[in-house]
Formats: structure tokens, sequence, C-alpha cells
């Protein structure tokens, strides 16, 4: 509600009186009430919701990660677990000791932001040659990630794929016939892998002094 006045300045009793005209467009405490808890339910829901906000349980406590799409062809979806701590902060008395196991928690721990990293500087420190190229050709999208910097950086960041990429599919169904033509290997379980890996190490033993020779010719 307005009002208009001309000449003279309001007195009080016209002052008092628009005060009191817009404390009554404030909404009832009921009304109020009503919204916050549509707020926090819908909070409450997005944040449980097992399809994008997947829920484990770990030795020290249940942990909520979020399902993320990867804009790549090699990978599918994954379940990201961000911040994951693997030990007590090392910090305070802790400084410089052996780590130890984190303490468990009661609540579900929200692991879906990265927690800080280790005090480091990427520019300038380490020989080039110490650094992976691609780390190297990228150190400044690489800094971004440093920021948040912490002697509190016991974290892990754990990622779980969900289903195969578009060209990983494609790979398992070309190789159903012919793993070996296509340069790689499809193994049904791990104990496929080991016991290949028990084949050629008994290959080796066998043929040590025939084994061929790798080397590349000039």
């Amino acid at each position: 509600m307005f009002s208009l006045c001309f000449g003279k300045h309001p007195g009080p009793g016209l002052r008092t009186k628009r005060v009191t005209d817009l404390l009554s467009l404030t909404p009832p405490p009921f009304l109020l009430v009503l919204a916050a808890s549509l707020v926090l339910d819908l909070t409450s829901s997005q944040k449980s919701d097992p399809l994008k906000h997947p829920i484990v349980t770990t030795n020290y406590g249940k942990i909520r990660g979020i399902k993320k799409d990867l804009n790549n062809e090699i990978l599918g979806p994954v379940e990201q677990y961000l911040g994951v701590p693997y030990a007590t902060a090392p910090i305070g008395d802790r400084r410089f000791q052996p780590p130890e196991a984190p303490g468990s928690w009661q609540e579900i721990r929200n692991t879906t932001q990265f927690a800080p990293v280790c005090p480091q500087n990427v520019h300038g420190v380490l020989p080039e040659i110490m650094l992976p190229v691609w780390f190297t050709d990228n150190l400044d999208v690489a800094a971004n990630f440093i920021q948040n910097q912490s002697e509190d950086c016991l974290y892990l960041n754990v990622y779980v794929p969900t289903e195969d990429g578009p060209i990983t599919k494609t790979q398992a169904e070309s190789s159903t016939n012919k793993p070996r033509d296509q340069g790689f290997e499809i193994w049904e379980s791990p104990e496929d892998a080991a016991l290949i890996k028990r084949e050629q190490t008994s290959w080796r033993r066998e043929n040590g002094k025939n084994r061929p020779n790798w080397k590349k010719k000039v």
C-alpha cells in the first residue's frame, strides 16, 4: 500500500499507519513453516535419489556419491565419490607421524566435492623430465585443481564405472570371434587373467634360453 503526501512532511501518525500497512503484508507464520518444509523435502529427496546420488557402505560409515556422465567416446557414466578420508588428518600432533585409520561416522557422509590437495606448486619446482608430457603440456589446467590446498589432504577420489562407453561396447562385441586379431584380449573374470598370467610365466620358465628376440631391427 502506498501513501501520497503533498506539502508538509507526514506526521508520526501517518508514518505509524504506513508501517502497520507494511506489516499486514507479511505472510502468516504457518505459510513460512510450510514453505520451509517444502524446501527441505525437495533438498532431501534430491540427496537421497539412489540413481543420481548412490549411497555405499564402507568400513567407517556410509558415503553418498554422485553419478556423472563423461562426455567422451571411451568411458561411460561413472559414480564419483570425492574426498573419501583414508587416514586421520595429519595436522597438529599428527604432523610427520605415521598415518592412522580415520575415525568412523554415524551419519551419511557427502562425498560429492573435491577435498583439499596437499600443498604443492606445479610451476618450476620439478624438472619436466619427472612429469608426464600430458601434465606438463597442460599445467594451467592442472593448476586449477590445486587451488584448495591444506595439510589435511589424505582423501581419495573414487570413480566406479556403471556401464561401458560406445567404443568399449564395440570392442567387446567385435572381439567375440577374434579377440587377438584386434590387438587386445577380453577376460571374463579376474581368475581368467590370473590363469593367463600363470601360463605366460610357465612358458617363460620353460623357454628361457630360447626366448624370441624382440629387439627392433635397424
